[in-house]
């Protein structure tokens, strides 16, 4: 199995730290207004994220504590991250949020990049 570099892991677990942080503050903030017109939707969609999140802790936390099943574990989260992040920049380009779609472009361009790697011979 190839091995990981391990500044990966420090993003993933910022990364999913963060997504997690994102969601309790506005929910918590009630700044999520979509609740109201389309609640069945918007849950799926941060029960998705939630589990993108904790799925890039876990990953980031196996890659550094150099456990066995991170190398095949973080792929999986990887292309969870992508998929989220490709799915919410259509809402933030929808609701004119520049910042919002140049991090997720970041993120898109990190999620590709990874994917590279794993896949680049060694």
């Amino acid at each position: 199995m190839k091995k990981t570099p391990s500044v990966f892991a420090y993003v993933f677990l910022f990364i999913g730290f963060s997504m997690l942080a994102l969601w309790t503050m506005l929910i918590f903030t009630k700044q999520v207004p979509e609740f109201e017109t389309a609640p069945f939707t918007t849950i799926t969609h941060i029960t998705a994220e939630s589990l993108t999140g904790l799925m890039l802790i876990l990953a980031g936390y196996g890659l550094l504590k150099k456990q066995p099943w991170a190398q095949r574990f973080y792929p999986l989260a990887v292309g969870m991250l992508l998929y989220a992040v490709v799915q919410a920049s259509g809402y933030y380009i929808d609701h004119s949020s520049p910042v919002f779609v140049v991090l997720f472009g970041v993120m898109i361009l990190f999620s590709i990049f990874v994917i590279w790697d794993l896949l680049k011979p060694r």
